[in-house]
């Protein structure tokens, strides 16, 4: 949460928090910022974190970083509040890996007598008696525990960043955490799945409802077009990947990570 400078004190004074660091959009969507303080979850937040992960409900968990940090966690962009995610996911369960559950959709080849499985690893290759093989899906269910992930911080470019362009009838700003929410729900609407990604640019309006609304608003295309390029072309935060490797048929796949509730508690 924003700090008075009396509760600021408080907080340096207090050994769990830590100066995070440059953020991935380098503050620059928070003018006068250039710190954060944070400190790792208790059980007290973590209630919080399991209340979102089984709503489904994003708020709760903003709120459970609101109360660990010295900034409005709503207020954060969206890739900073994912890369703070990160940090508190790292500091407060450093124990706990992730478990990935997955379907395996590869194709196997599968001898039409035996049911023998040539396995996707690198010695497969395909059998010379071809007619005898068939080819099916492996469909296998896999629970997988990972230890180890890649880890890539996007950071605001700046060098080549001159600010947030603007036109004369729509103000443009960094998508917020606080839209989050709305903006996954907008994601599995067929409607609006094409059109959220240039409307979370749009600065007026709280809701990403009034802010879609303002894009239909307009006698053209020209802002929503502006939008979508702010948001093909302006990028921070964080990606993880691993790989995983199906218990059936042996092939790897490459996989992004995703931190949110869940996975504070698997």
């Amino acid at each position: 949460m924003k700090y008075t400078e009396t509760e600021m004190r408080v907080v340096l004074a207090d050994s769990r928090y830590q100066d995070i660091g440059n953020l991935p959009s380098n503050f620059y969507p928070y003018p006068g910022e250039t710190k954060m303080y944070i400190r790792p979850f208790t059980v007290k937040e973590l209630k919080l974190v399991s209340k979102a992960a089984i709503l489904k409900d994003m708020s709760h968990l903003i709120r459970a970083v609101d109360l660990v940090c010295s900034m409005d966690a709503g207020n954060l962009s969206i890739g900073d509040f994912y890369y703070v995610l990160m940090w508190l996911r790292i500091h407060s369960m450093p124990k706990t890996p992730y478990v990935v559950e997955w379907h395996c959709n590869e194709a196997v080849v599968v001898n039409r007598q035996t049911g023998e499985r040539l396995m996707n690893d690198e010695n497969f290759k395909l059998p010379e008696d071809e007619k005898n093989w068939r080819v099916e899906r492996c469909e296998a269910h896999n629970s997988e525990v990972i230890h180890m992930t890649n880890v890539r911080i996007i950071t605001l470019d700046e060098t080549n960043f001159d600010g947030i362009p603007q036109n004369d009838i729509v103000e443009y700003d960094f998508p917020r955490a606080r839209n989050i929410q709305e903006i996954q729900e907008a994601l599995n609407d067929p409607e609006l799945q094409l059109i959220v990604g240039a409307a979370q640019w749009v600065k007026a309006g709280e809701t990403l409802e009034e802010k879609i609304a303002i894009l239909e608003a307009q006698p053209d295309l020209q802002a929503f077009d502006d939008a979508a390029v702010l948001h093909e072309t302006i990028e921070h935060g964080i990606e993880e990947d691993t790989t995983l490797t199906c218990r059936e048929c042996l092939k790897q796949t490459a996989h992004t990570l995703t931190v949110d509730a869940l996975t504070f508690f698997r």
